[in-house]
């Protein structure tokens, strides 16, 4: 096959959905097994043998269709518990700079506690908005935005001061 048809067909594939994949390689699969059961037939009328090759063929296609129904789960499952580890990671170290923010001085404290609100508002609706790509990215440009003028705040104080930094290790 022609390499750029393999690349259009693999890009229309990673931007398919998994449920589609599935469901229109079973229907493919069922529409198969029903004209492979129709030439056997019409096979078999033509020649005069009676045999029915089909049920095994039957097995096998449902056999398939169940694999892959179990790779489709699995994958479901662990997709879901990646992200699941990957909330927990996130808010783990966003608890731990808020903590952090306790060592600066009152005025920096402040800024740094107002910023944590934005950031961690632009977060939660992230998260929230579900399959709604444009608003998913609106919101993941948001807390990249409320995350350097954290950074910025923070860098700024540890410039201004002669001091070590208090949040590192």
């Amino acid at each position: 096959m022609h390499p750029i048809i393999l690349l259009n067909l693999t890009s229309m594939l990673n931007m398919a959905s998994g449920w589609l994949i599935v469901f229109v390689l079973l229907l493919l699969m069922l529409v198969a097994l029903v004209l492979g059961r129709k030439v056997g037939v019409f096979i078999s009328l033509k020649t005069g043998d009676a045999q029915d090759n089909a049920k095994p063929l039957a097995a096998a296609v449902f056999a398939l269709t169940a694999f892959l129904l179990v790779f489709a789960f699995n994958m479901s499952g662990t997709r879901y518990d990646a992200r699941r580890e990957a909330l927990i990671s996130e808010a783990n170290a966003i608890g731990t700079a808020i903590l952090r923010a306790d060592l600066y001085p009152d005025s920096v404290r402040k800024e740094l506690r107002r910023g944590f609100n934005e950031y961690l508002e632009a977060r939660i609706s992230f998260y929230t908005v579900g399959p709604q790509f444009d608003s998913a990215r609106y919101w993941m440009s948001q807390s990249e935005a409320a995350g350097k003028k954290l950074w910025a705040t923070a860098t700024t104080y540890a410039r201004a001061t002669n001091t070590i930094v208090p949040t590192g290790k």
